[in-house]
Order: C-alpha cells, then sequence, then structure tokens
C-alpha cells in the first residue's frame, strides 16, 4: 500500500475523516499522530485505521524528509514503525 504517491494520493481520496488534517509548525510527530487517531476513532475505520493513519501522516507531515523516507517503506510498514521512523527523522532534523 505505501509504495507510490500516486497510490497514496488515491488511497487518502477514501479516507472517511477530515482530509485537512496536516501537521502543524512545532507540533511534534507524537501530537500529531495523536490528532490523527483520535481522528480516526471517530469514524470506526476498523481494520484499514493504522493504514490510513499512516497515508496521512505522509500526506500531513510538514517534514519533507519524514515523507520521503516513509514513502520510502514497503508495504508492511506498520504504525509503530511509521511512528519510529518519522521520530528518528524528527530527531535528526532537530540536530542539524
Amino acid at each position: 500500500m505505501h509504495t507510490s504517491m500516486q497510490e497514496h494520493h488515491l488511497v487518502a481520496q477514501g479516507l472517511n475523516y477530515n482530509h485537512d488534517i496536516k501537521q502543524q509548525k512545532g507540533e511534534s510527530i507524537d501530537k500529531f499522530v495523536t490528532r490523527l487517531k483520535l481522528a480516526a476513532q471517530k469514524c470506526k475505520l476498523g481494520d484499514s485505521e493504522n493504514d490510513r493513519i499512516i497515508d496521512y501522516m505522509i500526506f500531513g507531515v510538514n517534514n519533507y524528509r519524514v515523507r520521503r523516507e516513509l514513502m520510502g517503506k514497503d508495504e508492511k510498514l506498520t504504525l509503530d514503525d511509521a511512528i519510529t521512523a518519522a521520530r528518528l527523522v524528527e530527531a535528526s532534523s532537530r540536530s542539524i
């Protein structure tokens, strides 16, 4: 599922919750993901919830390096792995 920008765009179009959820300036990955999880819970997405959250992480994150890292992962990317990868990139971006 996480293989191309076009594919991500098609998946994101089918989301049932707020399409405008974007990471706010200065907002950490953890806070951003918490907002995504809360929005997803309201929609009762069932088994696809984590995949949808990953898609929204990719489209809504304001750090290009995080987006590129997540898009470079294979289709078996789990939400926990996505969050860990995003945290690592976020931390390395702060130290530059």
